[in-house]
């Protein structure tokens, strides 16, 4: 009778996702899956995860997503992404913005129309000329911005000439909360959309708190001037030697930062 023999390897043992042992296998062994070298194991990449509540983790994009959460992207830290709240009229969101949602995972629950909907709280931090728009989205969507939850009583967007079947509200509007409720024109019509909330930008004003234009030209426009410094930008290229972004950032982009230092006219 051949004796048992046992082999010392000093490799990774899958388990379980995410979890990787040394161990020592022997003959008959069935309880685990036997990788190699521990150099070889690929590990997702992790990421800040913005749950439904407004608190963050830090995991992979597919825990995320079981999780319901908004994932922030590969390499980012919850130290370093402002996660939106989740209030009683939906998502609160200060403009600019750029938003990912899918109304096909919501329920119906404004009386606008029949379909699902997302809603959220918006809050415009100046006053300015505000674009909302879900252009992008591919099916037929449904805009309302209110003063209330779930109302209308401020303007309403179906088919924009820009959009095709897709949603867009072009507003003057003074700084304050505002409720946007988006809608499928019918109660088929649902799936996955960008909310974009803009304003225009004046030269100069290339960063906000939030990520995009804030309508102030001040440090944090010059801190991305410094740190595209010497590139192709292309945020931070703002002019040239003809008045006109020529494709390098340098000193004509630092002295148009300085130039209009201060609030947008």
């Amino acid at each position: 009778m051949a004796a048992h023999t046992r082999t010392e390897l000093g490799g990774c043992c899958c388990v379980i996702s995410l979890i990787c042992l040394s161990i020592i296998l022997g003959e008959g062994d069935a309880t685990a899956r036997w990788v190699g070298d521990p150099g070889g194991v690929e590990t997702p990449a992790i990421g800040a995860c913005c749950l439904p509540d407004g608190s963050c983790m830090e995991v992979d994009e597919g825990e995320c997503s079981f999780w319901q959460g908004e994932y922030q992207g590969d390499g980012t830290t919850c130290d370093t992404v402002q996660c939106p709240e989740l209030g009683e009229c939906g998502w609160i969101l200060t403009a600019p913005v750029l938003w990912d949602g899918d109304t096909s995972l919501e329920f119906d629950t404004c009386d606008l129309r029949s379909s699902k909907d997302a809603q959220f709280e918006i809050i415009l931090p100046y006053d300015a000329e505000w674009t909302f728009s879900v252009c992008e989205a591919g099916w037929d969507t449904y805009l309302y911005l209110a003063s209330a939850c779930c109302e209308g009583d401020i303007a309403e967007s179906d088919d924009h000439p820009d959009c095709g079947a897709g949603s867009k509200l072009i507003l003057t509007l003074p700084a304050g909360t505002y409720y946007l409720t988006m809608e499928g024109f019918s109660s088929d019509d649902d799936g996955p959309f960008q909310l974009m909330i803009s304003s225009p930008s004046c030269p100069g004003d290339i960063a906000g708190a939030y990520g995009g234009p804030d309508h102030v030209v001040d440090v944090l426009d010059l801190i991305l001037v410094l740190v595209q410094w010497g590139t192709a930008g292309p945020e931070a290229d703002i002019t040239g030697p003809d008045g006109v972004p020529d494709g390098v950032v340098d000193d004509l982009d630092l002295l148009a930062i300085i130039a209009a230092w201060g609030p947008c006219p």
